[in-house]
């Protein structure tokens, strides 16, 4: 190659590195509103009601992002979205939503039309959250005044993440929903939210999963119930589980023991026995003693067993509890265990797959639960108080 052709060659490829470093959507950022939530409602004439929560960048020293609210009503959500320029002024911007809250009348009917915008439009990241309102509308979790200086739907974002790392909530970001709605036999739950009394004030609470029969709302799980719905799924991070310890019948010595997991794996195995389907559950679990009100000592071999035994029958009945109220109450299945069959036995899915919710139903399951104890924690024995 020439001398002259290398220089046109080089010449060349730093105008096209230069071109590709540039954002073809950039959006400069006093021509939009950032909106960093949405609440999604529907008015008695089936409009919906868009809640938006914006974000408003302040510079200086001390530059702080300050929320404000703005409503909009329209025939589908993208006609809200667009009604809302007469309220903002400037085309709202999603590309930094965190969160996207869903009345209960709304996610009964179905959530369709907020996903099929969602997965449509191209600025809304599929990583954010879908989260069903568990009151009379979802606008009034954003339109909370206390406290007023801080960015409701981040928090709400932050909270989801924390509680789902303890198991007190189960966190679905829209494309793992997406997947799960493409996927036959098994049903979706969403997280929930909503503002409970504490005293004179209502404080926002997020806690507990929203079961969807397809894309129906047609129940709730508590907190306790999440958990063990994050156990048998396999999605179990550090938890706390309180076990009431049965040490001695005649003393009637009773105390409680936090357990702090560190690490859980359950494994689902279909059995075919005698033309029957068995789902195996079953939980390999590590813990160590995080807590203890009593003076028990539980290094002691003897108490310790004790500890393990009833701490693994405690947390097989409570699976199964709940297995047995989701098949009685909402008949759908929640827990995976189509995926399950369908992968290790495709013969016998086939030969379910059309009336799998029935199957589902009358299915029996069996739960197994083993759990080490790896340490006690810092102060081994008991706290010893002299009399």
């Amino acid at each position: 190659m020439s001398k002259r052709k290398l220089v046109d060659v080089i010449a060349l490829l730093a105008v096209f590195t230069l071109l590709s470093t540039s954002c073809w959507n950039y959006k400069e950022i006093n021509e939009v509103t950032i909106v960093a939530g949405m609440a999604v409602d529907k008015l008695s004439d089936g409009r919906f009601l868009v809640t938006f929560e914006t974000v408003e960048p302040s510079g200086g020293k001390e530059a702080k992002n300050k929320p404000q609210v703005i409503q909009s009503e329209g025939l589908t959500i993208l006609d809200s979205i667009r009604n809302a320029v007469k309220v903002s002024g400037k085309r709202l911007y999603f590309s930094h939503t965190k969160v996207v809250i869903i009345s209960q009348d709304i996610a009964a009917n179905g959530i369709s039309p907020v996903i099929d915008w969602l997965t449509r439009d191209v600025e809304p990241r599929l990583e954010l959250y879908l989260i069903i309102s568990k009151g009379k509308t979802a606008n009034e979790i954003i339109n909370q005044k206390e406290p007023s200086q801080t960015i409701k739907s981040y928090d709400m974002y932050n909270i989801l993440k924390k509680q789902s790392s303890i198991a007190k909530s189960n966190d679905v970001p829209v494309f793992r929903l997406n997947n799960i709605l493409a996927t036959e036999g098994i049903s979706p739950t969403l997280p929930v939210a909503e503002l409970v009394s504490r005293g004179e004030k209502k404080v926002l609470e997020v806690s507990g999963a929203a079961v969807l029969s397809k894309d129906k709302l047609i129940g709730f799980l508590n907190e306790d119930e999440t958990k063990f719905l994050l156990f048998i799924r396999n999605r179990i991070k550090t938890p706390i589980l309180i076990e009431k310890i049965n040490i001695d019948n005649k003393t009637n010595v009773n105390p409680d023991v936090s357990l702090e997991v560190f690490k859980s794996k359950t494994s689902l195995t279909p059995e075919n026995y005698n033309g029957k389907l068995i789902m195996n559950l079953n939980v390999k679990t590590e813990a160590s003693i995080a807590e203890i009100y009593s003076g028990i000592d539980f290094v002691d071999d003897i108490n310790r067993e004790k500890l393990i035994s009833q701490s693994e029958k405690n947390l097989e009945e409570d699976i199964i509890r709940l297995i047995k109220r989701v098949q009685k109450d909402y008949g759908v299945d929640i827990f995976g265990f189509s995926t399950v069959l369908k992968s290790k036995d495709p013969e016998q899915w086939k030969s379910v797959e059309k009336d799998w919710n029935q199957t589902f139903k009358n299915l029996e399951v069996t739960v197994s639960s083993i759990l080490s104890i790896r340490n006690e924690g810092k102060q081994g024995k008991p706290i010893n108080i002299g009399g």
